[in-house]
């Protein structure tokens, strides 16, 4: 009923309007306000039963939208004083209108006392029910006292094209807007978990293939892969240089070590708080490698040395991406995960996977109501170290030719 008394109002406040409209140009015209006496009596009548016949229409096919409020119990609470007594008076939210988009749509509701976006995070399940729409939902605030409800589906499969990168810009996948990408200078340390089939490989090498649409700006890229299967195609290229043994991990960490030293040294002469030449990009495949590794001593070496490497590293323009199936303290010890801001989630049945890069239930359900051991491949939860913004994505599919 709540929903038929908003559209009733609107119905005669349209219709007093319009009538009010229509008697002024019959003044205007006639100087009279005799309509009803008057030749002008049929098109009256008939703009009428346009109006109404369109009003009629509308609610017809947004009843459903009109009464979400209602049906779901959304509404704030108004307490007015009456005398000594106090009274509470509920104000429902209020459809505004329907946006579409390519991949889905946008309800805009106003509350003329306030909105809480808490409200509609907390009923994201009731809503998707209610509307019978099999996808996701995202709750923003739109102008002072309004809110957004985004309904969208993320493709399951996007094939990449090359003019998908852009010089200046890494691009993580497909968001909600279409392309998510990032200012290849507000990189920070990336750590990329999920469980073996989840796309994480895949990833890689789209990341790598924005990497490589800014050569112009790498000096050297390090890429670390114990299996020695995931790297290896990139290794003929001039300024990469490929490690498949944990041995060489040492050498090359130490070197970065020393490059970093050597450029904050000139950062400090110039007197700048960021290195001003071109980047070092360090790529680790499966971490859990080193993690395992059976002598302790080079090990802690080189779990030493990250540490400090991402301490520090961002300054002196060398970012590491770390791909792992986990991140629990035997893969990646805490020091080195606490110094990693951007963390992207792929599948994954771990909580302690879930915890560690994207934080609680709540968070997640901010985001998605999937499980993330029910994301299909390619899907992933990007949390951004530089602006802390966290967003659904699908990885586009790398397709490799190989001789």
């Amino acid at each position: 009923m709540g929903a038929l008394n908003q559209y009733i109002t609107k119905f005669l406040l349209g219709n007093f309007i319009l009538s009010i409209c229509i008697f002024c140009f019959e003044y205007l015209i006639n100087k009279s306000f005799m309509i009803l006496y008057s030749s002008f009596l049929p098109i009256y009548l008939f703009i009428l039963l346009i109006f109404n016949s369109y009003l009629i229409y509308w609610f017809i096919i947004n009843f459903k939208y009109l009464n979400l409020p209602y049906a779901l119990n959304i509404f704030r609470n108004v307490k007015q004083l009456e005398g000594n007594e106090k009274k509470f008076q509920s104000s429902h939210d209020i459809f505004r209108k329907i946006k579409y988009s390519k991949n889905g749509f946008s309800l805009f509701y106003k509350n003329w006392v306030s909105i809480s976006i808490d409200d509609y995070n907390k009923k994201k399940k009731e809503v998707l029910q209610y509307l019978n729409f099999d996808g996701e939902i995202d709750i923003k605030p739109h102008g002072r006292k309004g809110v957004e409800l985004v309904f969208f589906n993320l493709p399951e499969l996007i094939e990449v094209s090359v003019f998908e990168y852009e010089e200046g810009y890494i691009n993580y996948g497909q968001g909600i807007n279409g392309r998510f990408m990032l200012p290849i200078s507000k990189q920070c340390h990336t750590v990329c978990v999920g469980e073996s089939g989840s796309g994480k490989s895949n990833f890689m090498h789209h990341i790598l293939q924005s990497i490589l649409k800014n050569k112009n700006k790498i000096e050297k890229l390090e890429m670390i892969d114990l299996k020695g299967t995931e790297l290896f195609r990139y290794k003929d290229l001039n300024y990469v240089n490929f490690i498949d043994n944990v041995e060489s991990v040492k050498t090359t960490l130490l070197n970065l070590k020393n490059v970093m030293d050597a450029r904050f040294k000139k950062m400090k002469e110039n007197n700048s708080q960021l290195y001003d030449g071109k980047f070092y990009f360090v790529f680790i495949d499966e971490i859990g490698t080193i993690g395992t590794f059976p002598n302790k001593k080079i090990k802690d070496e080189i779990f030493s040395l990250m540490i400090e490497l991402f301490q520090k590293g961002r300054a002196a323009k060398i970012l590491f991406f770390i791909f792992a199936q986990k991140i629990d303290s035997v893969n990646i010890p805490s020091g080195v995960l606490a110094n990693i801001p951007t963390r992207i989630l792929m599948k994954t049945d771990s909580d302690f996977n879930i915890n560690n890069s994207i934080g609680t239930k709540e968070s997640l359900e901010k985001i998605t109501l999937k499980d993330p051991d029910s994301f299909p491949k390619g899907r992933a939860i990007l949390k951004d170290g530089y602006s802390s913004e966290k967003v659904l994505l699908q990885i586009p599919y790398i397709k490799f030719i190989d001789n």
